[in-house]
């Protein structure tokens, strides 16, 4: 069996942050490869999404205007 993880960075996303999804699945399938289980594997690749400071990663997170990031979840 071969894994299959599909990555991206949002809707909008362009070019400039591909490198970051690529990163993160990268991160993915290896944690598959070394037999680990798929939610491992999703959760380790978030990780690498959330902190890449170009991404609006991270439940409620919104990148501010002075590139900042702020979360409003409650």
């Amino acid at each position: 069996m071969h894994p299959l993880l599909l990555t991206h960075c949002g809707a909008g996303s362009n070019a400039s942050v591909r490198d970051a999804a690529s990163a993160a699945g990268e991160v993915g399938i290896a944690v598959l490869r070394r037999g680990g289980r798929a939610l491992d594997a999703v959760v380790e690749s978030i990780v690498v999404l959330e902190d890449d400071p170009r991404l609006n990663a991270g439940t409620g997170s919104r990148m501010r205007i002075d590139g900042r990031i702020q979360m409003d979840a409650a």
